[in-house]
């Protein structure tokens, strides 16, 4: 565990680079969670006046404070991507299980026809986007794993490599924006 001091230097070193004070830094993370003006100022005891200064465009608190959001907004949607792909493979798992000689003709048939139809539509589409994918590194999957693992989310190496996936969707995704 590191010291506080250790912590301290690093958050200095945060604060400095993005050339704002730690008060700044606490009113850019209340106002992400969508606090108001008048509330950042009670909480930290500074003008609303002061803390509309703070955050307006072009002023060094507005420059952290988007990019903060667009961090916060990244890992939320990183989020809710990882969480659709494991419902996915539970779907999917699902599909095999109405597949199994257990299960009444009727219901494997259709089980079978609309897996066909759902991934004959989608095979071109997929073929070609995995061929221009870039070559994952294993930082990137060693990444991604430690992501499921915090969630308590069991995993496989194709949850993984949809989660790489996802990811790299993201980051295509924010290079559009830059």
């Amino acid at each position: 565990m590191e010291s506080l001091t250790q912590k301290d230097t690093k958050q200095h070193d945060v604060l400095k680079k993005l050339n704002i004070n730690a008060p700044q830094m606490r009113a850019i993370i209340m106002r992400t969670s969508g606090a108001r003006f008048s509330e950042i100022s009670a909480e930290l005891g500074v003008s609303e006046n002061t803390i509309k200064n703070w955050f307006r465009i072009g002023t060094d608190t507005y420059g952290a404070f988007k990019e903060h959001a667009t961090n916060v907004a990244y890992s939320i949607g990183l989020d809710a991507e990882i969480r659709m792909r494991v419902m996915a493979h539970k779907a999917t798992d699902t599909l095999e299980e109405m597949l199994s000689e257990d299960m009444s003709p009727a219901i494997r048939l259709r089980a079978a026809l609309y897996i066909h139809e759902k991934t004959s539509k989608q095979y071109e589409a997929e073929k070609e986007y995995r061929a221009m994918m870039p070559l994952r590194t294993s930082e990137t999957h060693k990444l991604a794993e430690s992501m499921l693992r915090q969630r308590g989310i069991e995993y496989d190496i194709d949850t993984i490599d949809g989660v790489v996936e996802v990811m790299m969707d993201y980051v295509r995704e924010m290079d559009k924006h830059v």
